[in-house]
């Protein structure tokens, strides 16, 4: 009985003291605008795991645009920026043992822009016409004032 309740003590503590030593992968950094001068608020900062796809963690920035991401374990991730008025960034991180803790310059973010190729303006210059089975009267093409009625 001893011999079994020794064993016993022998595994519980050895659960017990397998996370002790390990190391947690620790990321941050500051999202700014296109200028570098202003911290971005609200940003989504994702950690998503690179050999499964798995979001590990997943935090919003402050209001000077400071995050701090701590994953579980040492792995290769990727860290993807997302905000719905910024164009979204992606940045990749190969964790070790010999390097588990990242400290990130400034990350830039530039406004979303919707280009427009072409504008085309069309008048219609016809007094009268139909729009489906209505008979429109633009009464500014008429020349004298009685035509108006």
């Amino acid at each position: 009985m001893k011999k079994h309740l020794f064993f016993f003590f022998l595994l519980i503590l050895a659960i017990a003291t397998q996370g002790i030593g390990a190391q947690k992968m620790r990321v941050s950094g500051r999202i700014v605008d296109s200028t570098g001068l202003n911290g971005i608020p609200e940003a989504s900062v994702m950690a998503i795991r690179l050999r499964d796809s798995v979001l590990v963690n997943y935090t919003r920035t402050d209001a000077a645009g400071n995050f701090t991401l701590t994953n579980g374990a040492i792995d290769s991730i990727q860290v993807l920026i997302e905000h719905k008025n910024w164009t979204s960034r992606s940045v990749y991180l190969m964790g070790s043992k010999q390097k588990y803790d990242f400290q990130l310059p400034d990350i830039r973010l530039f406004p979303k822009v919707q280009e427009i190729k072409e504008i085309t303006v069309v008048k219609n210059r016809n007094a009268i016409f139909f729009n489906g089975d209505t008979l429109v009267y633009v009464a500014d093409s008429f020349q004298r004032s009685e035509e108006h009625t």
